[in-house]
């Protein structure tokens, strides 16, 4: 598969993983909204991608693995990201 055709598909399960892990935090304004899911697409092609290939060996992309795989990253990226934006409101 062409690396940029594997990259695409990883983005849009990102976005997806992003949609589920915000529905799951929940957004504030339509600013965070966004922000969030740049942060879930992040989150979500770190874990899927990068630790399904280190940890597990694994190089497909349309599993029901990486797609759990891809929204744990993503909410777990949007859980720091909360955590750090609650840090710096304190300050």
């Amino acid at each position: 598969m062409n690396l940029v055709v594997y990259l695409v598909l990883w983005v849009a399960i990102g976005l997806f993983a992003g949609v589920v892990a915000n529905w799951i935090f929940g957004a504030g304004a339509w600013r965070s909204y966004v922000v969030d899911l740049l942060i879930g697409v992040v989150g979500a092609v770190a874990a899927a991608y990068f630790l399904l290939n280190a940890l597990f060996g694994m190089n497909t992309i349309l599993s029901a693995f990486s797609i759990v795989m891809a929204i744990l990253g993503a909410s777990t990226c949007l859980f720091i990201s909360g955590l750090i934006r609650k840090a710096w409101k304190n300050k």
